[in-house]
């Protein structure tokens, strides 16, 4: 989470008719869905690889990352990519981008010192004037997919 100036930008979005947001320093880019391709073997997390001009990245299911139903891709999703700080370049699907705001730090309350063992991706809460909003971190959940696949070769290629 970048906490080095008194106010953070974030970017928010929709998955399952509920409301998430990132860091917007840890986005590389939103883009419409592109078909995924399966990986034989890979956990349930990872939906597949993408190609996005000429590049491959890891799909993970944030849906199940969140512990929501999860459901195949749609047409409308769109796709967010995440900037390799955050681990590997990967992204995942989401339904809906609905806005970046800028908030002060003191509104979010950060999630207390995760265990090893929790797998949520869940780093904090932003406290706005209509509802709390979950803070996601790419990290954690990027974290969670390579301690259920091991030390596997890096799962992005660039060309």
């Amino acid at each position: 989470m970048n906490t080095s100036s008194d106010r953070m930008t974030l970017c928010t979005v929709r998955v399952d008719n509920q409301q998430y947001a990132f860091d917007m320093l840890a986005i590389r880019e939103a883009n419409q869905a592109t078909p995924c391709v399966r990986v034989p073997g890979a956990p349930a997390e990872v939906l597949g690889m993408v190609n996005l001009r000429g590049s491959l990245f890891l799909l993970l299911d944030i849906r199940l990352l969140l512990g929501l139903p999860t459901r195949e891709p749609a047409p409308q999703d769109l796709l967010v990519v995440f900037r390799p700080s955050q681990g590997e370049a990967f992204g995942v699907l989401v339904d809906s981008l609905d806005d970046a705001m800028v908030v002060p730090t003191r509104k979010i309350t950060p999630r207390a010192e995760n265990d090893a063992n929790d797998p949520s991706p869940i780093c904090g809460v932003v406290l706005n004037e209509h509802q709390p909003i979950p803070l996601l971190s790419p990290s954690l959940m990027y974290r969670r997919v390579k301690n259920l696949i091991g030390t596997r070769a890096p799962l992005e290629k660039h060309s």
